[in-house]
């Protein structure tokens, strides 16, 4: 999804391999459940509160994303989800108010 692949590293408290990935300030490490932890493709994807909700459906659209469920439509909250690799739902929600730009300073 155009993300910068950051070398792999070793995290001793939680016994794993850290997968980093990288897009402009933003850094993403990622781990593999240990051997035998359950299975939760529902609950166990991650959430995202975003300011154009909209422009991340058009990446994902444009980048071939699997799609979980599609942009909804405009209101108090609009969302997309994507599955990830693992088919783990993850999901984008605009709140209603945001005007698409992040707040400047005063």
């Amino acid at each position: 999804m155009g993300l910068e692949s950051l070398d792999p590293m070793q995290n001793p408290l939680l016994g794993t391999t850290l997968h980093g990935f990288r897009h402009g300030s933003v850094t993403l490490r990622l781990w593999q459940a240990k051997a035998g932890a359950p299975s939760d493709s529902q609950t166990g994807g991650m959430q995202y509160i975003v300011w154009n909700v909209s422009g991340v459906n058009d990446v994902a659209v444009a980048r071939s994303a699997s799609i979980d469920r599609p942009l909804s439509a405009p209101g108090h909250m609009r969302t997309v989800w994507l599955f990830d690799p693992d088919k783990i739902s993850n999901y984008f929600a605009q709140y209603g108010g945001n005007d698409n730009s992040p707040p400047r300073g005063r």
